[in-house]
């Protein structure tokens, strides 16, 4: 029989739940025959960790790595079974030589945030999850569970954050998956440090998916104790009810740390002649914390802006709802426009001359490709806001798409010189200068109270590392 004949007949086994023979098939795989030989001791890697044989797996997987015969793969199941052997450090240390495979240790995010919560790391662990998140591989609703991260979501409902950590925590957006590991029929499966932490007599309701390489309910050992699987499913769902507590008492705990730094963020922008950043700062804050006007009052930095918060705080008198319904409608108007219309429409009629109601409208008629109806409210603001770069950037906008090149290039010509710290001028001026809409922005994140108005900013780094993006002419 072939290597690879023995490997597949083992591989067949080992799904069945023969495990002795499959063992002993990969055994006969001889070294000599180096590929063959890897491919049979990851199989065995993997058939030792689902045994719970971690020390014997994570013993062979360092000889392994040691003599140089190794894959990722063989990283991979190293890493998992010195991780479930307790050997955490020398797990994040195995891990890392993915990097000789030229893989970036990024892209197992999720397993450095487990390895740092673990060590009580645990902004490095936010940090590891903001970049999972950002494109997420591993992290489901079953990480809310993951017992790896329960040091970080314990530490996380204590507060004791930093305003960057605040950030990162505000950034994850962890309520969507909060809500979905909640969800009575989200599947349960759970690795072996999870399998640790559950009753003894509820483990025999778990088989080993050897193909996900993970422990899931056992139909038939449901189907033979349907009590005892109901009270572990009510003591599985405590047990996540009191984790998405403790990670919504400290999303709470971040959202009053970035909130209270608005103030500041606002003045050092408009120390720097940014009002758009100021509007942001201010709107944003005040939607969600409506006693912090008088914080902004309070910042020497605002003084010259103080029309702009007595216009806002007059108008929270009579419509006490206009900034959060203005801040909810800056992202509604490109996720849902039907919706932000609605929301337009509801909008009492004596608040609807305020400059920030105008400009809102404009934008739904632009979302809507109407740009004849939001060009002369867009030149209007640029009167009513000759130091805000929005209105300019978007009447801008508006004429390239109209194909009104000469008044587009006089609009940008005027906008006040902040514009020139926004990605969207270089896109403009490239897309005038070419006369065609071939240029764009880097993407930015939502905007959630971040100094950079999440990533709306560029910098000379930021140009540098993230360059426009560009097309031949059409």
């Amino acid at each position: 029989m072939t290597t690879d004949c023995l490997i597949a007949e083992a591989t067949g086994y080992a799904q069945l739940g023969i495990l002795d023979e499959a063992e002993a098939l990969l055994k006969q795989i001889p070294k000599s025959e180096a590929a063959a030989y890897l491919k049979a001791q990851n199989a065995l890697l993997g058939i030792y960790i689902g045994q719970g044989k971690n020390q014997r797996a994570a013993d062979i997987g360092r000889l392994l790595v040691l003599e140089g015969a190794y894959d990722i793969q063989t990283i991979v199941l190293t890493m998992s079974a010195l991780t479930f052997a307790g050997r955490h450090e020398e797990g994040c240390q195995v891990l890392q030589l993915v990097e000789k495979f030229g893989r970036p240790v990024a892209v197992h995010a999720y397993q450095m945030a487990c390895f740092d919560s673990l060590s009580g790391n645990f902004s490095k662990a936010l940090r590891w999850l903001e970049i999972e998140l950002q494109n997420p591989r591993y992290f489901s609703e079953r990480s809310i569970g993951d017992s790896d991260l329960f040091p970080l979501w314990r530490w996380l409902a204590s507060g004791r954050l930093t305003l960057q950590d605040a950030h990162r925590v505000l950034q994850m957006d962890l309520e969507g998956h909060c809500v979905a590991a909640c969800d009575p029929n989200t599947e349960i499966r759970l690795d072996q440090n999870d399998l640790k932490g559950v009753s003894e007599e509820f483990r025999d309701l778990f088989r080993f998916n050897f193909t996900a390489g993970i422990s899931e309910l056992n139909p038939m050992a449901v189907a033979r104790k349907p009590e005892l699987a109901r009270q572990f499913r009510a003591d599985r769902a405590r047990h996540v009810a009191k984790i998405t507590s403790m990670i919504r008492a400290g999303t709470l705990r971040a959202l009053d740390i970035v909130l209270d730094a608005q103030p500041k963020y606002a003045a050092a922008h408009a120390g720097s002649g940014n009002h758009l950043g100021v509007r942001y700062h201010v709107v944003w804050a005040l939607a969600r914390k409506p006693e912090l006007l008088g914080a902004f009052y309070s910042e020497p930095g605002l003084a010259t802006l103080y029309a702009f918060l007595d216009s806002l705080s007059e108008i929270q008198h009579v419509d006490p709802g206009f900034c959060a319904r203005m801040d909810m409608l800056r992202n509604l108007i490109y996720a849902d426009l039907e919706e932000a219309w609605k929301l337009l429409e509801n909008t009492p009629r004596s608040v609807r001359s305020h400059p920030l109601f105008q400009l809102r409208q404009a934008m739904a008629y632009a979302a809507d490709t109407d740009y004849e109806r939001a060009l002369p409210i867009y030149l209007e603001l640029c009167e009513t806001w000759p130091d805000d770069a929005a209105a300019f950037a978007n009447a801008c906008d508006c004429l390239i798409r109209l194909g009104r090149w000469a008044e587009a290039d006089a609009v940008s010509n005027r906008a006040p010189q902040c514009y020139q710290k926004f990605h969207v001028y270089y896109s403009q001026r490239e897309n005038l200068k070419q006369q065609n809409l071939a240029c764009s922005p880097p993407k930015t994140v939502p905007f959630r109270g971040q100094a950079d108005l999440g990533g709306l900013l560029a910098t000379s780094q930021s140009l540098k590392s993230q360059p426009l993006t560009c097309r031949g002419k059409d």
